[in-house]
């Protein structure tokens, strides 16, 4: 074989050998999706710095992914650094206006930070782009009914926008509704339906018992007492993320307030 025959041989052997541009750039979609399902594995597991780890390698492979800025988003609320969850929700609309959940994500951080208005800014944009999105809903009627600062209280579009959550929310998911009707019970205790106020939380207080969130009965007998008393509900009350019933934690929980 001379020199020439060699060549073509060697050459034929390393184009055999070296996959192509195509062929690399198709496994980046598994691998950016394998570290977005880490990232949603380490978020309901508690393991924030992992699951934050995780969003920043789909963000160096995908610098656009919507998903690792929202839920890199979800995390840091949970972790109580608001202002950079702002950032990071903020990125993901600034790369999709129209991503709803980022916008709800990012008003449950103003509601945190004490930015209320901020915050219905945000719940309205959520539910503009998406009249029947339950979370936005809720979200903006528990400010409605509970602020602490008495500019941004509204009884009535608070009952109102809770009635319509409840009507489209995920009524097969026991902490959403328990969540739903928590919410139109502090409502109707600010328009000052405390009658209807006080049977609504025991509902919601007898549901807590029976599934097991022992934690949020705590709060729901308080609510209980309140609405007896003829009281309203105020509240900085700060976000529930976590499924706390004996199930454990639940993967990927859109932040609710």
């Amino acid at each position: 074989m001379n020199i020439i025959n060699i060549i073509l041989f060697l050459l034929s052997l390393l184009i055999l050998h070296t996959p192509s541009y195509g062929e690399e750039n198709a496994t980046l979609p598994n691998l950016v999706e394998s570290h977005i399902e880490t990232c949603r594995e380490r978020y309901g597991k508690g393991n924030f710095a992992e699951a934050i780890s995780a969003c920043t390698k789909a963000l160096e492979i995908d610098p656009q992914l919507t998903t690792a800025y929202y839920i890199r988003g979800n995390v840091r609320l949970a972790q109580g650094d608001i202002d950079r969850a702002i950032e990071e929700y903020s990125k993901a609309i600034k790369l999709d206006s129209k991503y709803v959940i980022a916008y709800n994500g990012r008003g449950v951080a103003w509601y945190s930070k004490g930015e209320y208005g901020q915050a219905i800014d945000d719940f309205l944009k959520a539910i503009e782009i998406n009249q029947n999105y339950d979370q936005a809903l809720n979200n903006l009627a528990w400010l409605y009914a509970t602020c602490p600062v008495a500019k941004f209280i509204n009884g009535k579009k608070a009952i109102k926008l809770a009635e319509k959550a409840i009507s489209l929310g995920e009524m097969n998911d026991t902490f959403l509704a328990i969540v739903y009707y928590k919410t139109l019970a502090a409502a109707q205790a600010q328009n000052g339906g405390f009658k209807t106020a006080v049977k609504t939380e025991a509902d919601v207080a007898a549901w807590l018992e029976y599934d097991g969130y022992t934690d949020m009965l705590t709060e729901s007998k308080l609510r209980l007492k309140k609405y007896k008393s003829k009281q309203q509900w105020r509240t900085k009350e700060t976000i529930i993320i976590k499924d706390m019933s004996g199930a454990g934690l639940i993967i990927y929980r859109e932040p609710i307030l």
